[in-house]
């Protein structure tokens, strides 16, 4: 049997970012997952990329951005400050994966640099992660001199 529209297909697949070799961004190998085809609740192309795949098939396929969810655009992206993902006082951990807020390079704890002035800060310049105390008593931002998280 063949994917077809208008049909159910349980799947086996990964998904990476870039190529074969990027970032893995899906993962469905241990937990197979059932698609509906030809209801428009798949990426186009994800979907044009099964349709005639069979039981058993070995595939691996790219999807171009207008199949997808469209060029990158800087123009739309916006800055949300940390503090919109707080209750009382507390990151809320479903809103948002804490690795997100780890910086993109090297540590930036206690020696400057990372998080900018803001409503939660009043130095500039902290950088903590989420799990560190954030002591201002000294200058800092109570992760120490240098890495060391």
């Amino acid at each position: 049997m063949k994917i077809e529209s208008n049909s159910v297909a349980t799947l086996v697949y990964s998904i990476h970012l870039n190529d074969v070799y990027g970032k893995l961004i899906e993962n469905a190998q241990n937990e197979p997952k059932d698609l509906m085809f030809g209801f428009g609740k798949m990426i186009t192309g994800f979907e044009e990329g099964l349709l005639a795949k069979k039981a058993g098939d070995d595939f691996s396929f790219e999807i171009e951005p207008a199949k997808a969810f469209g060029e990158y655009r800087s123009d739309v992206i916006i800055d949300v400050p940390k503090s919109a993902f707080m209750v009382n006082g507390k990151l809320r951990d479903d809103l948002i994966y804490l690795e997100d807020l780890e910086p993109k390079s090297g540590c930036g704890c206690g020696s400057g640099g990372g998080c900018s002035t803001d409503s939660e800060h009043e130095h500039s310049g902290c950088g903590c992660s989420t799990e560190k105390e954030h002591s201002h008593e000294d200058g800092g931002c109570g992760c120490g001199s240098g890495c060391g998280c």
